[in-house]
């Protein structure tokens, strides 16, 4: 018989509600409401997904100031003056009617990859809770980018995925 010491067990236990109190904020905050969102914008933390793992609650500033430090790093980031996403719109719509005119892609292709709402790309951060210090973990998500369907139509050709280094 094994011997569990009380301190464990209500660690464990605590550890628990926790986890469940965090991951029901997350959903509350996320999916019912635009002005809890708006409640949790002037919250002074952070509650972040991990990847594969769970959540973490982190201070809103230390947050900010690890994605400032990384968007400053000149050598991987470049700022802008303006969102280019417009002007990539519209390379993009270029370079697609003159492959539907040269007939090099069909009409459903054609309309598939023509950009219908273009966003911008949005930087956030994972923190790397393993690491100390906790950097962050840079992410670009490109959903609604204009070239984010050029992107998934050509690694479904075979011969060019494979041939690629990811």
């Amino acid at each position: 018989m094994r011997f569990v010491s009380p301190v464990y067990c209500f660690l464990h236990f605590l550890h628990s509600i926790i986890y469940v109190e965090l991951q029901v904020i997350r959903c509350l905050i996320c999916f019912v409401s635009p002005v809890l969102v708006k409640v949790y914008d002037v919250l002074p933390f952070s509650i972040l997904p991990i990847l594969g793992s769970g959540t973490v609650v982190t201070n809103r500033q230390d947050y900010l100031n690890e994605c400032y430090r990384q968007l400053n790093n000149q050598q991987f980031y470049k700022k802008v003056n303006e969102d280019p996403t417009d002007s990539i719109t519209k390379r993009v719509r270029f370079y697609l009617n003159r492959l539907y005119s040269d007939n090099v892609i069909d009409n459903d292709t054609y309309h598939y990859l023509l950009p219908q709402h273009p966003k911008a790309s949005r930087f956030y951060i994972l923190p790397k809770i393993h690491k100390a210090g906790n950097p962050g973990r840079p992410i670009v998500s490109a959903n609604g980018h204009p070239t984010e369907r050029i992107s998934e139509f050509v690694s479904l050709i075979p011969w060019y995925s494979h041939s690629r280094p990811t």
